[in-house]
């Protein structure tokens, strides 16, 4: 079963585009409140085929949170272990890397990180979501592709919410 997400056509394309011939790392750049979450969640279905509830339960992805504000040095450590550990399978993509709020990582940590984006395991996808690309490093940048995601049209909003038995009233007030 597909999440239930609502994705701008342009943004889509692109997102589709990158599934199909991927980068070992991936920016998702969109404001704070955007829904980065649900889009990399979205694109997780694509590539794991199954429902975010079971992604808990899924053995291969690693999310780095922050610690009171901000994602230290040791998360970047403790990634890199994981990242040594061998996977069984010979698919491509195993094994999943979610840095949510990237933006929050403390300059020892990018720094850190940066080793990883340079030589990463080949079976690995890194995803990183950032209310602002220019909170990162310019040599992290460089290592992403970047997807700006872009708001849907309003019509398409109003549409959706309402095939899921919202008011407009209420659709008008969020």
């Amino acid at each position: 079963m597909m999440p239930d997400i609502l994705i701008n056509p342009v943004s889509k394309l692109e997102l589709d585009s990158f599934i199909e011939k991927h980068n070992h790392a991936l920016g998702l750049v969109g404001d704070k409140g955007f829904g980065k979450r649900a889009v990399i969640n979205w694109m997780l279905v694509q590539y794991i085929g199954d429902l975010p509830s079971k992604f808990e339960n899924y053995p291969y992805i690693k999310e780095l949170l922050d610690n009171e504000g901000s994602i230290i040095i040791d998360s970047i450590r403790e990634l890199r272990s994981f990242l040594k550990l061998r996977i069984p399978g010979d698919s491509g993509l195993r094994r999943f890397v979610i840095i949510d709020h990237a933006d929050n990582l403390t300059l020892e940590a990018q720094n850190a990180l940066l080793k990883t984006l340079e030589d990463p395991p080949s079976d690995t996808l890194m995803i990183l979501s950032l209310n602002n690309e220019l909170s990162v490093l310019p040599t992290i940048r460089s290592r992403l592709q970047l997807i700006h995601l872009k708001r849907p049209a309003r019509s398409d909003i109003i549409n959706f919410f309402s095939q899921r038995g919202n008011s407009n009233t209420d659709i008008e007030r969020a």
